[in-house]
């Protein structure tokens, strides 16, 4: 299917074009720019920055600021207080969510799971309720993933390869961060 659309592409391409009249330029007016004005306001990047920081991607911006993706692409490249307030806000969604979370997956952490008895007509017992509190273990790709980042001469994609140890290091820090499971009861 995809070498259909390959050749349809490439039959588009070829088609005759018409040529295009020639502008004749005059001396006395000032040459402006051709083609409606932008939509653009500096308002605008205030937006931005809020919805990125948000986690919203730029097709949910566009449709927030009743635009076209194409057309946020061209403010990102025409305006540059635009295009830096986008990055600040995407930059500060990847600070405090996306690193908070891998950090969570680095250590390990604790949750809680509530399991209850039904009684006939399906409503939970409070006096049969217990609470066990659960442990997720360190993930070792989040922690292979952190480490490249940091110093990716040292911590290459395969460690168990490199026969210097960096696989024994990952298990002993995994061994250290893991507690173990405990299981309470509420009643």
């Amino acid at each position: 299917m995809s070498e259909d659309i390959v050749e349809y592409k490439v039959e588009r391409k070829t088609k005759a074009k018409k040529k295009p009249q020639k502008r004749v330029k005059s001396t006395a007016m000032p040459e402006t720019k051709n083609g409606r004005p932008s939509k653009y306001k500096p308002e605008y990047n205030k937006i931005a920055f809020e919805a990125a920081r948000k986690g919203m991607n730029d097709v949910e911006i566009s449709d927030l600021l009743s635009i076209t993706e194409k057309t946020l692409n061209n403010w990102k490249f025409e305006y540059d207080d635009f295009f830096q307030s986008l990055q600040k806000g995407k930059d500060c969604y990847d600070g405090q969510i996306v690193e908070t979370a891998l950090m969570k997956r680095i250590r390990g952490y604790e949750y809680q799971e509530i399991y209850s008895e039904l009684d006939a007509n399906g409503k939970p017992i409070p006096e049969k309720t217990r609470v066990v509190k659960k442990y997720i273990g360190p993930d070792t790709n989040a922690i292979r993933t952190w480490l490249f980042n940091r110093n990716s001469k040292r911590w290459a994609a395969n460690p168990t390869q490199q026969g210097d140890g960096t696989a024994k290091v990952i298990s002993d820090f995994i061994n250290a961060l893991r507690p173990r499971e405990r299981e309470t009861d509420e009643t």
